[in-house]
């Protein structure tokens, strides 16, 4: 979605991971030019996927936190050991909830698995996409079915497919549309305070 050519992905990371430093991570990146972010693809082949392990994820991530910022990985919507390693580790845990039956049935099975793996709460933040959507659900219904209260709703808006179609985030080709203002916001919560003092 941001038109990128991979060179290198996660595979080629886990294959010198004994190996592995900052220099030659920063090596195996990909920026993005007009955000600046950096993206580890992940193996351009569903089959190497089962190459990376849990031990593995947890070395990447960590040397990636010697450089960045904020470091972001979009988990598969499955529990599996790198995945349960990743969410032990995590600061955050970002669960995207759509506003239809069989989605929001989901996050109540992942939400019921996270509390039987003692995640705790605090690192829990809901997002409901597609809040504003004729789906009949209402926000505070899908809030009492999950037991959770949502933090960010990002509304149904045009500008995402418009943008996924150009290949350009929709934060740089439609900056003033609601939906960017959603993401804007949902970003707020992750600054440090005085981050959000110097803006």
């Amino acid at each position: 979605m941001l038109k990128l050519t991979p060179q290198h992905t996660i595979v080629e990371a886990v294959s010198a991971i004994d190996r592995l430093d900052a220099q030659l991570m920063q090596s195996l990146l990909i920026r993005h030019e007009p955000s600046g972010v950096l993206v580890l693809p992940a193996p351009l082949e569903p089959a190497f996927a089962d190459q990376v392990s849990s031990s593995d994820m947890t070395k990447i991530v960590s040397i990636l936190k010697t450089f960045c910022a904020y470091v972001v990985i979009d988990t598969p919507a499955h529990f599996n050991e790198v995945v349960l390693g990743l969410l032990e580790g995590s600061d955050d845990i970002v669960l995207i909830a759509g506003m239809d039956i069989p989605n929001i049935k989901n996050v109540k099975l992942g939400l019921q698995t996270l509390r039987l793996l003692n995640i705790p709460v605090s690192k829990l933040k809901l997002i409901l996409n597609r809040a504003n959507s004729k789906a009949k659900l209402d926000v505070g219904e899908v809030e009492r079915t999950l037991a959770i209260k949502a933090d960010g709703l990002i509304p149904s808006d045009v500008a995402v497919p418009q943008s996924v179609n150009k290949g350009v985030p929709v934060l740089i080709d439609s900056p003033k549309s609601s939906v960017s203002r959603s993401f804007e916001q949902i970003a707020e919560m992750f600054l440090a305070p005085d981050a959000k003092l110097r803006r």
